[in-house]
């Protein structure tokens, strides 16, 4: 066996082809072909003719954000660096070095072209035959903003806190309705976009609520944003509304009547109204549901509102020992109808010190519109 000379030094006399240094596989050349698919003539030409250094193209500055993002999310400052030291950003660059200040202003000043490329993404999936949309499911997920909890504040941030306080007590004031805390009257000094949040493990801390929207054939991601409510009570509609606008664009007749799933997050008389509404097939678990599944508290409390289950074909509630509720009587409350089911039966009977506390008979209320309680 023969010893390899050591060629850290070597001078390389003859261009060399990067594409030999990157595995075909590779995801660099899949962003190539999209941001290929994209026009970027427009954005181009405004640094036509114009003085003071030349400008890199638009769509190397949209490749490198690209792979930034497969990569995980990359600041810009790292960006620049790969452009340096990993092969595939430097083919992605033509062997360019955009400063980070460049790329964080292309990511500022063109997210319509960022758009276009989840979009372009979609279109070609359609294309290989990787989406069917017979069924999409809707899901949040907290994500941790990087900022810290403990800054202090002069002037000019109290007053940036007081602007969020009262937009907290607005949002609060709507969320009472809905059973739970928004957490916008703590503010992060550092971002004040970010949101006191609770994440999946329970702990409280400054958070994002990153949306998404999923064809279930291939996994295919249909439209996805980022938002700084804490509740996924409002997002189902404008979430519906950019699938259907991603759609619209890839095919002839944007579909509907297709069955869309999220969790009782999303369970809300405004939402369960859009879904009928719009033609979708919407399957959206309650909080009664997520309960039962989950079999939280059920045999410690016998006679909960959860373990009256509603007889879609009798319109009525079934009692825990298996009798209907017949008495059904309508109110309106804050401008909403309300509905009453109740019986004289629980004066004989012998639960009722147990489910009616003492009361002369039980009463269950809806509060929900016939659409919510026909998706329960």
């Amino acid at each position: 066996m023969v010893l390899r000379d050591d060629t850290i030094n070597q001078t390389m006399l003859v261009p060399m082809d990067l594409r030999n240094l990157i595995p075909e596989d590779h995801p660099c050349y899949f962003i190539k072909n999209v941001v290929d698919q994209i026009d970027c003539s427009q954005a181009n030409r405004v640094f036509a003719d114009k003085p003071g250094e030349f400008a890199y193209p638009r769509e190397l500055l949209l490749r490198l954000i690209l792979m930034s993002v497969f990569d995980g999310g990359l600041s810009s400052r790292e960006i620049e660096r790969k452009t340096r030291t990993d092969i595939a950003y430097m083919y992605l660059a033509g062997m360019q070095h955009p400063s980070y200040r460049t790329i964080a202003r292309f990511k500022v000043d063109y997210p319509d072209l960022i758009d276009e490329s989840f979009k372009t993404t979609i279109k070609i999936a359609k294309e290989e035959d990787l989406v069917k949309i017979h069924h999409v499911s809707l899901d949040g997920t907290k994500i941790k903003a990087k900022t810290s909890m403990n800054k202090l504040t002069n002037e000019q941030q109290l007053k940036i806190m007081k602007q969020h306080l009262k937009e907290s007590i607005e949002l609060d004031e709507e969320d009472m309705e809905l059973g739970e805390e928004s957490g916008k009257d703590v503010i992060s000094i550092n971002d004040s976009d970010a949101c006191f949040m609770k994440n999946k493990k329970g702990k409280w801390e400054f958070d994002y609520n990153g949306q998404i929207a999923v064809d279930d054939y291939k996994g295919i991601i249909l439209a996805s944003y980022i938002t700084n409510n804490p509740t996924d009570y409002y997002e189902l509609i404008p979430l519906m509304e950019q699938v259907q606008s991603n759609l619209s664009e890839i095919y002839d007749e944007t579909p509907v009547n297709y069955q869309v799933s999220a969790d009782n997050g999303y369970f809300t008389d405004m939402n369960n109204e859009y879904l009928e509404q719009n033609g979708f097939d919407g399957y959206i678990s309650s909080r009664k549901l997520s309960r039962e599944q989950k079999k939280y508290n059920l045999s410690d409390k016998p006679f909960a509102k959860d373990n009256f289950f509603y007889d879609n074909e009798m319109m009525t509630y079934i009692r825990p020992l298996g009798q209907p509720i017949y008495k059904i009587s309508e109110y309106t409350y804050k401008n909403k109808s309300r509905i009453s089911h109740w019986t004289k039966e629980c004066k004989t009977c012998p639960m009722q010190l147990f489910c009616s506390k003492g009361n002369r008979c039980r009463v269950i209320q809806d509060y929900g519109i016939p659409s919510k309680i026909r998706m329960q």
